[in-house]
């Protein structure tokens, strides 16, 4: 998944602060005012781009959901079922 952090300025700057985090895949945006917050949301887009968040994929032999942008592979569940999620 790929996240980008930019600064804006000017008229782009709205209440949510100067700092913006943009999801690439969904084209979401997030922002902030202090950059180390964004930062550190940086590496979890599902925790503020709302497809992020509902996008998930289940492992049936295991009961356990995860987010997609995670591979099965990544999550260690080579050769389960796997399918979409909630």
């Amino acid at each position: 998944m790929k996240v980008s952090l930019e600064e804006v300025f000017g008229s782009e700057i709205e209440d949510g602060g100067r700092w913006r985090l943009v999801c690439e895949k969904h084209s979401q945006i997030c922002q902030f005012t202090n950059k180390r917050v964004a930062q550190s949301f940086k590496k979890h887009p599902e925790q503020w781009c709302e497809i992020c968040r509902d996008d998930s994929h289940f492992c049936y032999d295991c009961q356990i959901d995860w987010p997609s942008y995670f591979t099965a592979e990544d999550m260690g569940h080579t050769g389960h079922r796997v399918g979409e999620g909630n």
